[in-house]
C-alpha cells in the first residue's frame, strides 16, 4: 500500500490495532510518545536520541529507537500472531487452503495471483466459518474476529507473495544492506541512522535454514549442503548471498542482502535528503 504524506499517528492507528497496542504499550513503559513521520529526512541522522516512527506501507511500520539508556534499534511493527489458540486458527485456515488449490487455476502473472490468493483466502474462511461459538478444536467451527482475518490475510501475503519475515526490510526504502548471522542476529544498515540490529527473529536455526533454502529455491538459485553458497537476485533486483553450511558459518546460517531501489529518487526526496537545494 502507498505511503499516505498527510498521515498522523491517529490516522494510522486507526487503520492498524496492532500499531496502536504497540504505541500504547510503549507509551506506558516510557512515558513518551513516538513522533511520526510519513518520511524521513537526513537531517534526523543528528538525533542522538531519535524516537521516530514511519510507514512502509500499510499494515507494516519502523520504529527507530535510542535513549539515554538504550542503543538505537530498528523495530518492526506489523500483524503477528500472539496466541496458541491464533495460531491454531491460521493453521486451519492454510490447511483448507492446500484442500482447495488443487482444483484452482493458478495464475501466473503477479497481479493476478494476488488476487487469486484473497479470493482463495476469503473462500477458505468462510468455509469454515459458523455462527456457534465454543472451545477451539480442529473439527469445530472457526470464529474470528474482523481483526484475526485480516491479520491471516496479511501474514498469508506476507509469506507467500512476499519474503516472509524480512517483508518489513524489503519495503523499506532507506535500507542500503541487510545482515543475517544466526536466527537472533538481523542487522541492517540505514542510509539515515546508519547500522542498526533490529526486533527480527526466526527462533533458531533450523528455522532460518529451512527460511533461507526455500527463499533460495523461490529465486532459481537452491542451497543444499553441497552447494552451501550461493549468490542470487531478489524480485526486487536486491542481491543476496546464502551461505547454508554450518561448516561454513559457524554462528549458523548467514545471509547479506544489498538493497536495489527499483525506483528513482524523486526530486521531492532529493531536496528532502538535502542532495539538492
Amino acid at each position: 500500500m502507498a505511503q499516505r504524506l498527510n498521515d498522523t499517528l491517529e490516522d494510522a492507528m486507526r487503520r492498524n490495532p496492532h500499531l496502536r497496542e504497540y504505541v500504547e504499550q510503549f507509551r506506558k513503559k516510557y512515558g513518551k510518545m513516538p513522533e511520526f513521520h510519513p518520511q524521513l529526512s537526513r537531517d534526523m541522522k543528528d538525533l542522538p536520541h531519535p524516537n521516530i516512527i514511519y510507514p512502509v506501507g500499510d499494515p507494516i511500520f519502523i520504529h527507530i529507537y535510542g535513549d539515554a539508556q538504550t542503543d538505537k534499534k530498528y523495530i518492526v511493527i506489523e500483524p503477528k500472531i500472539e496466541t496458541r489458540e491464533e495460531e491454531e486458527k491460521y493453521e486451519r485456515i492454510k490447511d483448507k487452503i492446500l484442500e482447495l488449490a488443487p482444483f484452482k487455476d493458478i495464475p501466473e502473472d503477479e497481479e493476478e495471483f494476488e488476487v487469486f490468493l484473497d479470493n482463495i483466502f476469503e473462500e477458505a474462511v468462510f468455509s469454515l466459518l459458523k455462527s456457534s461459538k465454543g472451545p477451539l478444536k480442529r473439527g469445530s467451527p472457526l470464529v474470528l474476529t474482523r481483526e484475526e482475518m485480516e491479520k491471516f490475510r496479511y501474514l498469508l501475503k506476507r509469506d507467500i507473495i512476499g519474503i516472509g519475515p524480512l517483508e518489513a526490510l524489503a519495503r523499506d526504502p532507506y535500507i542500503e544492506d541487510i545482515h543475517i548471522i544466526g536466527a537472533n542476529h538481523v542487522s541492517l544498515v540505514h542510509k539515515i541512522f546508519e547500522a542498526l540490529p533490529t526486533n527480527i527473529s526466526f527462533g533458531d536455526n533450523v528455522r532460518l535454514a529451512n527460511y533461507l533454502k526455500n527463499l533460495s529455491e523461490r529465486i532459481g538459485r537452491p542451497v543444499s549442503d553441497r552447494h552451501p553458497i550461493v549468490d542470487g537476485t531478489l524480485p526486487d533486483g536486491s542481491r543476496i548471498n546464502i551461505i547454508y553450511s554450518p561448516d561454513i558459518s559457524l554462528k549458523g546460517p548467514s545471509a547479506t542482502i544489498r538493497k536495489f531501489s527499483a525506483t528513482p529518487l524523486s526530486i521531492t526526496q532529493l531536496i528532502a535528503w538535502k542532495t539538492l537545494s
